[in-house]
């Protein structure tokens, strides 16, 4: 069964101009621009692939510094904003999290994280979806959660 993805997530409370890109450019490498667009549109099923196509010819950390923690901090402002909402948040910090782990993998350890934070809710509270956003943003900015 073949599923549109781009159908799931529709906003349909926005209005957006046909002239502006759907997507910011936040490089200029081809390669790393396709990773940014796989997070940021939570593009869980693709993002292995190009990741994989993009370390024959980059540094895993070049892809993670600035590639994918970039990413994911313009979808951190998308929820700021309220533009993006938690199942947008989620998938971009699946992607997020995918891409430097097959980056670390190239690699053979692990990024330098910034520290520990350990995050707690109750099993089965609904603040749980909360949490998984503060772990997905502070994953983004380098910790180890």
């Amino acid at each position: 069964m073949d599923i549109d993805y781009s159908k799931i997530f529709v906003r349909y409370d926005l209005q957006i101009n046909g002239n502006e890109p759907a997507l910011p450019f936040l490089s200029t490498d081809p390669a790393l621009q396709e990773i940014i667009d796989c997070v940021i549109t939570g593009n869980i099923s693709d993002i292995a692939e190009i990741v994989e196509k993009a370390l024959e010819t980059k540094d895993p950390l070049e892809i993670i510094y600035k590639a994918l923690i970039p990413a994911m901090d313009y979808v951190s402002n998308l929820w700021e904003e309220n533009i993006y909402y938690l199942p947008q948040t989620l998938n971009a910090s699946d992607a997020m999290y995918t891409g430097i782990t097959i980056c670390e993998q190239k690699m053979g350890k692990s990024i330098e994280k910034k520290g520990l934070v350990i995050t707690h809710t109750a099993e089965g509270d609904l603040h749980d979806l909360g949490q998984k956003i503060v772990n997905a943003l502070l994953r983004a900015q380098g910790y180890e959660v």
